[in-house]
C-alpha cells in the first residue's frame, strides 16, 4: 500500500509540473513567444501567433535561447564556452552565470540531444531549434524539483501526504516560478531551495536519533553541498543571494530548536557543507566576481541610489496581487498596466492558499495567548516540545518575515546594498517573493492538516472568502482613482471581474472548507474537493504565464532571416578566404518597454544564425564597461535606449553615417546594416580588398596613460592612428596586412603578410576584440617554441601586442587564471566528495512517507 502511495505522490507532481509546461512537453512547442519573432523574420509577421509586447518576454530569444544555442555550439566543437566572438566585439561567455555554462543539469542535457542526435533523434533539426526544445524540457524539471523540494520540506515536518501536494502547488505553480518561466536562471536558482532546506532539516536529524548515524549524516552532508552548489550555479546572483540568506536563517532555526547535547555536531556539518559548495562552484564563481569588477552595472553604491531601489520595492497595493493575480491587467492579453513588469510585481500563490496560511497563523497565535505561562511551565517549555509543536510555523514565519522584509524594500537591505559587493546593481527587491510563497505553502498545508483542530469562526471565513476579493478591487481603485485624473470605475471592474474568474475556485474552496462541520466525516466531496478546487486556481493562474512558439514557425523564422542577411552581404568583399564571422555594425531604431520596437535582428539575434555572423553590439546585464563607453563616444553618449541599459542597441537617431563608419573602423566591423522600419539596409562596407578591419598593422600610435585620456582623444585622432595604453616602443609600419586565420572563442590566430620580407621592423599588432584579463599573446619562434609577447589596451577596449619582427603568426590565447584557480578549487571538491562517500556508503535514506503527522484532521 505504501509503495502504491508513493507512485500516486510522484504521478500527482508530474501532473502538476505539466499544469504551466504543457504546451511544450505534450504539444513539442518551445518557450519562446512566437509573435516576437516577427523582429527577426519581419515577412512572416502575418503567419505568427500575435503575442502581446513584453520586453522581459523579448530576453527568452535575446538572451537565453541565443547563449543557450552559443553554449551548444561551442560545446559540439569540443571546447567550452569561456569566450565567444560573435557578440560585443568579444565577450567572457562563461562568466556571465545567467549563461549556465557550467551547471551541471544543462550540461547533462546538452549531451543528451547530441547523444539522440546521433540515433537520428531530432537529427533534422538545427542547433538553434535543438537548443530550445531543452530549455522547454529544463524549464518543466526545474518546476518539477521546485514541487519535490517543497513538498518534502513539507512532508519532513509531519504533514500528510495530500496536504504537502497543495502546500508544494502553491510554490510550484506561484507567481515567481511560472511568470519568470521565460527567464529560466530564476526559477532554476529557486527551484533549489526547497531541496536545500529540506537537506538542512536532515542533516539537524540525523544527529538526533538514538543510533546517532554518523555515516547517514555524512550523506546528508555531501547531498546539502551539492544541492547547495547547484543553487549557486543556476545562474542568478539576486536569487542566489536570497536563497543564502534564507538556508542561514533556516539553520539558525533548526540549532535552537535542537538538542544542545548534539546541536554542535549538526552545527559543524552545516557549516563544513556550507562552505564546501562554494569549492564546488568556484569554477563559476571566481569567474563571474572578475567579470562584475569590468561591467557597466560596477559602480560605487550611494545613498540615492539605495533610495531608488528601495522605492521599487512592493507596495500595499502590490501586495493585494496575493488576493487578486491580475488586479493591473494580464501580461498574456496585453491589458497589464502595473509597475514595470508583471513578474516583477506579482505575488500570487493562490487565494485560497492565502487564507488557510492567515488561518494557520491566526490559531497559532490564538493557542499561544490562550495559555497560561507559569514559570514552572516556562522552565518545562524545551526546544525539543518547540520541534514536535510549532518548528513547521517558525521555520514558516521566518521565511515570509525575511522575504516580506527584503521584497518591500525595507531598510532591512540597507546593510545588503551597501556592504555586499555587486548588490546595489542588482534587480528589484520584489524578487524575494518566493521565499513568501514557500512559507504560505507550508503554513496552508499544516492548516489543511489540521483544520478539525482550528480554532477559527467559520462564518467569518466565510466572510473573508467573499469579501476580501471585493475589498481590494474598491480599495485598490480608491488608490488608483486618486492618483490618476482619468481613472474609470466602470472598466476598471469590468477588467478584474473578467480576468480574475479563476479566483472563485479558491473561494468555493473556502466555502466547502467551512461547510466541513456540518458534513459526514468521510464525505468525498470534502476529502477531495477542496484540494481539487485549490489546485485548480493555481491551475488557472499557471497556464497562462508561458508563451509558446510553433516548432515549424521557428525554423521557418531562422530561415528567412539568414537568408535575407546573407543576400545584403553579397556586396561586402571576402578577400581572405579564411572562414572567420563576418563583424557587422547593426543600427537599431528604439526599443520600448510598452510598444513593440521598430529595430530588427536587436543584438544577440545573430548567434541565432548558423552563417558565422558576429555582432559589434551586445545585449547583457554584464556589459563590458570600455566597450560600452567607446560605443557610447558615436551614439550622443548612450548607445542604449533610455528603457534598457544593457541593450547596446546603436539607435539611429542618434547615430550618423559617418560617426557609424568611423565606429566600424574601431570595432573591427566589415560593414554597417541599418536594422529598423521592417527591414535590413546595406549602409556602408568597411571591409577593403586586401585588408581585414578586425586586425590590422596602425600607420600611426599614439601612447595614453590610461582609459580615459583614450578616451578623450578618440574622436579627434587622425583614423591612421591608433591609441595605446603602454609603455612606448619602436613602431615601423611597412603598409603590412594581416588576417584573423582561426577563431575559435577563447584562441585566435593572426597572420601577418609584411609588404618588406627583408627588413626586421617591430610593429604593434591591433586586434580589435575586447580587452580582457587574462588574454596572452605568443609568436612562433619555429622548432615548437613560442614566445610570449607584450600586450597592450587599443583606442580604449581593444586588444593590441608588439611583434619583434613584422612577419609570421600570433596566437591569442584566452585561459584567465580566474577559470583556472576556480576550475582546481571544483576538482579538488569533487575529488573530496568522492573521497567521503567512499568512506561513509550511502546509507539508507529514512523514508518519510510513512512519518506521522500532527494534526487529527477529518479532511485528509
Amino acid at each position: 500500500m505504501r509503495g502504491k502511495n508513493h507512485a500516486l505522490v510522484v504521478a500527482a507532481l508530474v501532473f502538476l509540473a505539466l499544469i504551466p509546461h504543457w504546451r511544450t512537453i505534450l504539444l513539442s512547442e518551445v518557450p519562446l513567444p512566437e509573435g516576437y519573432l516577427a523582429l527577426i523574420a519581419p515577412e512572416l509577421k502575418g503567419y505568427l501567433m500575435p503575442t502581446p509586447w513584453n520586453a522581459l518576454w523579448w530576453d527568452a530569444i535575446g538572451q537565453f535561447w541565443a547563449w543557450r544555442t552559443e553554449a551548444m555550439r561551442q560545446l559540439y566543437e569540443g571546447h567550452i564556452p569561456l569566450w565567444t566572438n560573435r557578440v560585443g566585439c568579444g565577450f567572457p561567455f562563461l562568466a556571465n552565470p545567467q549563461t549556465q555554462s557550467l551547471y551541471p543539469p544543462t550540461l547533462l542535457g546538452e549531451w543528451l540531444f547530441e547523444v539522440g542526435r546521433k540515433f537520428g533523434i531530432g537529427r533534422d533539426q538545427p542547433l538553434p531549434l535543438r537548443s530550445a526544445r531543452l530549455m522547454a524540457w529544463l524549464a518543466f524539471l526545474h518546476t518539477l524539483l521546485a514541487l519535490v523540494g517543497a513538498y518534502l520540506l513539507i512532508r519532513s515536518f509531519g504533514i500528510s501526504q495530500l496536504a504537502s501536494l497543495i502546500g508544494s502547488a502553491a510554490y510550484g505553480l506561484g507567481s515567481f516560478q511560472t511568470s519568470w518561466a521565460l527567464l529560466p536562471t530564476l526559477p532554476a536558482t529557486a527551484a533549489w531551495l526547497p531541496l536545500t532546506l529540506w537537506l538542512v532539516r536532515q542533516i539537524f536529524a540525523a544527529v538526533q536519533t538514538k543510533q546517532n548515524d554518523i555515516a547517514k549524516l555524512a550523506n546528508y552532508a555531501v547531498a546539502f553541498s551539492l544541492s547547495l552548489a547547484m543553487l549557486l550555479l543556476a545562474g542568478h546572483g539576486q536569487v542566489a543571494i536570497y536563497s543564502l540568506l534564507a538556508v542561514l536563517l533556516f539553520a539558525l532555526v533548526e540549532a535552537v530548536s535542537a538538542s544542545r547535547k548534539i546541536v554542535w555536531v549538526a552545527i559543524f556539518a552545516f557549516i563544513a557543507s556550507f562552505a564546501f559548495s562554494f569549492v564546488l562552484a568556484a569554477a563559476q564563481l571566481l569567474p563571474t566576481m572578475e567579470l562584475t569588477s569590468l561591467t557597466h552595472r560596477h559602480a560605487p553604491p550611494t545613498w540615492e541610489g539605495y533610495q531608488a531601489f528601495a522605492r521599487r520595492g512592493l507596495t500595499f497595493a502590490d501586495w493585494a496581487t496575493m488576493v487578486l493575480p491580475f488586479l493591473f491587467g494580464n501580461p498574456a492579453d496585453g491589458s497589464y498596466f502595473g509597475k514595470e513588469s508583471f513578474a516583477d510585481y506579482c505575488t500570487y500563490a493562490g487565494f485560497g492558499i492565502l487564507v488557510l496560511a492567515g488561518l494557520g497563523i491566526w490559531d497559532w497565535v490564538a493557542k499561544l495567548l490562550s495559555r497560561r505561562y507559569t514559570p514552572a511551565r516556562l522552565h518545562a517549555y524545551t526546544p525539543t516540545h518547540l520541534h514536535t509543536d510549532t518548528l513547521a510555523l517558525l521555520h514558516a514565519c521566518t521565511l515570509f518575515l525575511l522575504g516580506a522584509l527584503l521584497a518591500s524594500g525595507s531598510t532591512f537591505n540597507l546593510p545588503l546594498y551597501f556592504w555586499l559587493p555587486g548588490f546595489s546593481q542588482l534587480g528589484t527587491p520584489t524578487r524575494a517573493v518566493f521565499l513568501c510563497q514557500l512559507a504560505m505553502g507550508i503554513i496552508a498545508a499544516k492548516a489543511l492538516d489540521e483544520v478539525d483542530g482550528l480554532t477559527v469562526n467559520w462564518k467569518s471565513v466565510i466572510a473573508t472568502a467573499l469579501l476580501l476579493p471585493v475589498i481590494v478591487v474598491f480599495g485598490v481603485g480608491f488608490w488608483l482613482n486618486m492618483q490618476t485624473t482619468d481613472f474609470e470605475w466602470q472598466g476598471w471592474l469590468a477588467l478584474n471581474a473578467a480576468q480574475n474568474m479563476g479566483v472563485l475556485l479558491g473561494v468555493f474552496a473556502l466555502l466547502l472548507l467551512a461547510l466541513q462541520p456540518t458534513m459526514a466525516t468521510d464525505s468525498p466531496l470534502l476529502r477531495y474537493g477542496v484540494p481539487v478546487l485549490l489546485v485548480g486556481e493555481l491551475a488557472w493562474f499557471a497556464a497562462q504565464q508561458i508563451p509558446t512558439a510553433r516548432i515549424s514557425m521557428v525554423r521557418e523564422a531562422l530561415q528567412v532571416a539568414e537568408k535575407r542577411l546573407n543576400q545584403i552581404l553579397k556586396p561586402v568583399p571576402k578577400p581572405y578566404p579564411f572562414k572567420t564571422a563576418t563583424r557587422l555594425l547593426f543600427l537599431g531604431r528604439d526599443w520600448s518597454l510598452v510598444y513593440y520596437p521598430r529595430s530588427l535582428l536587436p543584438p544577440n539575434s545573430t548567434l541565432l544564425f548558423m552563417t558565422p555572423i558576429a555582432d559589434a553590439r551586445n545585449y547583457d546585464s554584464l556589459l563590458l564597461r570600455h566597450h560600452k563607453a567607446v560605443m557610447a563616444l558615436f551614439s550622443e553618449g548612450n548607445p542604449c535606449p533610455f528603457e534598457n541599459g544593457n541593450l547596446i542597441l546603436m539607435p539611429r537617431r542618434w547615430v550618423n553615417l559617418d560617426a557609424a563608419k568611423r565606429l566600424a573602423q574601431i570595432v573591427g566591423a566589415d560593414a554597417v546594416v541599418g536594422a529598423f522600419d521592417g527591414e535590413l539596409k546595406l549602409l556602408t562596407v568597411t571591409a577593403e580588398e586586401e585588408q581585414h578591419p578586425r586586425t590590422f598593422v596602425p600607420v600611426n600610435v599614439r601612447y595614453v596613460s590610461d582609459f580615459n585620456e583614450a578616451l578623450e582623444e578618440l574622436l579627434v585622432i587622425p583614423e591612421d592612428t591608433v591609441l595605446l595604453s603602454a609603455k612606448p616602443q619602436k613602431h615601423h609600419w611597412g603598409g603590412d596586412s594581416a588576417f584573423v586565420v582561426f577563431d575559435r572563442g577563447s584562441v585566435v590566430k593572426v597572420r601577418v603578410q609584411p609588404r618588406i620580407v627583408d627588413l626586421i621592423r617591430p610593429i604593434w599588432l591591433v586586434l580589435s576584440d575586447t580587452a580582457y584579463p587574462g588574454w596572452l599573446a605568443f609568436t612562433n619562434l619555429g622548432y615548437g617554441r613560442g614566445e610570449k609577447l607584450q600586450t597592450a589596451v587599443a583606442n580604449g577596449a581593444f586588444r593590441a601586442c608588439y611583434l619583434p619582427d613584422a612577419s609570421g603568426e600570433v596566437v591569442w590565447v584566452y585561459f584567465p587564471s580566474s577559470f583556472a584557480v576556480g576550475a582546481f578549487l571544483s576538482c579538488i571538491g569533487v575529488f573530496c566528495l568522492a573521497g567521503l562517500l567512499t568512506l561513509f556508503p550511502l546509507a539508507s535514506f529514512k523514508a518519510i512517507h510513512g512519518q506521522n503527522f500532527s494534526g487529527k484532521s477529518r479532511l485528509l
